[in-house]
């Protein structure tokens, strides 16, 4: 998996703005937390995780990740193979669509990320980026992880957000308060 990183590295560090390898990294250990409760494919998860937003300043970032990762693994000396198929289909449905255990856990482990204070930070930029106001920003952020929070497919992913969650929802709502005197 080391090779894999530093892979995963050399692609993520290339003008990602937002997802970048600290992303990756996060998805990554999440994916090992939900697997310490839910039974998943390890090495599929964790290599989804390196790679599930290397094209992600693309249209069809998933579909085009996906395409990217396939090539990467099929050159990569020793990786197995038969793993190939799962990952790519973890990628492409990282963002909708999951139906196996393997794609909720890797759906919830991504989604993890947004309720650390870097994804907070991420998703600041991202607005920014959009022209949303501070305020729109800090108001859309809110609903999505509200929306985020009661959409993940395990309890488990619940009780292991729910600190980050009423803490980052009170820093959100306290930052509202400031327009709403």
């Amino acid at each position: 998996m080391q090779d894999l990183k530093i892979i995963s590295r050399e692609h993520m560090e290339k003008d990602k703005f937002y997802h970048d390898f600290a992303h990756a990294m996060g998805v990554y250990k999440n994916v090992q937390k939900l697997l310490e409760h839910e039974q998943g494919d390890e090495v599929s998860l964790l290599t989804a995780a390196l790679f599930h937003d290397i094209c992600r300043d693309l249209d069809n970032h998933d579909i085009e990740g996906a395409q990217l990762t396939k090539k990467i693994l099929k050159e990569t000396p020793n990786f197995p193979k038969d793993k190939i198929e799962n990952i790519t289909n973890l990628i492409k449905k990282h963002e909708k669509g999951q139906l196996t255990q393997d794609e909720k856990i890797f759906s919830d482990a991504d989604k993890m990320e947004a309720f650390t204070m870097l994804g907070f930070a991420r998703g600041l930029m991202m607005f920014a980026d959009w022209k949303y106001t501070l305020k729109k920003s800090i108001e859309t952020y809110l609903d999505l992880l509200e929306k985020w929070y009661l959409g993940f497919h395990f309890d488990i992913t619940r009780e292991l957000t729910e600190d980050d969650y009423k803490k980052l929802k009170v820093t959100l709502e306290n930052l509202l308060s400031r327009y709403n005197p």
